[in-house]
């Protein structure tokens, strides 16, 4: 199989993935939002509002609207620093979590 056509089926496994396993994201801003969390996530780190809005994904208002509408949905979570309670942590449900890493790990299956 030439590079083209395992990098093209790489791209089709991840559009499929994504159109069947996670309906609601409805923009990249929704998409970028959740991998940065997830990936926080399983690395253990916490990531805030704050850090979100540094990674510029969007307009400040867009994120918030976009934050907003998953946290509405149940997708993400946030909670107060213990630290400073105007820190605000985003948590993905477990769901999610274990969705964004089987995805993972056919994207690296794929590549092997």
């Amino acid at each position: 199989m030439s590079n083209n056509t395992t990098t093209f089926a790489h791209l089709n496994y991840a559009r499929d993935y994504e159109r069947k396993n996670f309906p609601f994201i409805e923009s990249l801003v929704d998409r970028d939002v959740l991998l940065a969390i997830v990936t926080a996530q399983v690395s253990e780190q916490m990531i805030s509002l704050s850090d979100i809005m540094k990674m510029k994904l969007g307009s400040v208002a867009t994120v918030e609207r976009r934050i907003s509408r998953l946290k509405e949905m149940g997708i993400i979570t946030s909670s107060e620093s213990k630290a400073d309670r105007r820190t605000k942590y985003l948590r993905v449900n477990t769901k999610v979590k274990n969705l964004f890493i089987k995805y993972n790990d056919g994207l690296m299956a794929l590549a092997a």
